[in-house]
């Protein structure tokens, strides 16, 4: 992300103002009042777009290897615009695509502004802050029996960790 400009960022979703400001095409990711906010350039100068009545992050990508193939997961974790804390999460990644997800799982106070184009920005937006934050990435092994890790033969307990 060469253009990528960023401000100020923080640990943890905490939603302070300014807490995070990312220029991408014509406009301008950021965080202000716990909510996601874009920017967006017009020949009549700049409108704020509120995208979310919160702030989520990506804290984990999670790999699920039945030995087969591997379905993957995202861990996310959140906060409303009342500063309440919302519970950790695990979506899986063609789910998290869709942006159909909070209501589900955050219930109806994860609010999400209207129209297709404020999902794929808030999709982007929290993708983009994860990314800046840092993501974990994690394997977990859904099967036993032997199989190969790196350069060594191992027996695998079902549920298994194994660092990527």
């Amino acid at each position: 992300m060469k253009d990528a400009n960023r401000k100020g960022a923080k640990d943890e979703p905490t939603g302070k103002a300014n807490a995070f400001d990312i220029r991408f095409g014509n406009g301008v990711f950021r965080i202000e009042d716990i909510k996601f906010i874009y920017d967006r350039v017009t020949r009549h100068g700049v409108v704020p777009v509120i995208l979310s009545g919160f702030i989520a992050r990506i804290t984990k990508d999670i790999f699920l290897d039945n030995g087969v193939d591997e379905q993957r997961h995202f861990e996310l974790q959140g906060v409303l615009a009342d500063g309440t804390m919302l519970p950790v999460i695990r979506v899986s990644a063609s789910s998290f695509v869709q942006m159909a997800w909070m209501a589900g799982k955050w219930g109806p106070r994860a609010i999400v502004a209207a129209g297709n184009s404020a999902k794929d920005r808030l999709r982007e937006v929290i993708q983009t802050y994860s990314i800046l934050e840092g993501i974990e990435e994690r394997r977990v092994f859904t099967h036993t029996g032997w199989r190969k890790v790196g350069n060594k033969m191992v027996f695998l307990i079902a549920g298994s960790p194994e660092a990527m």
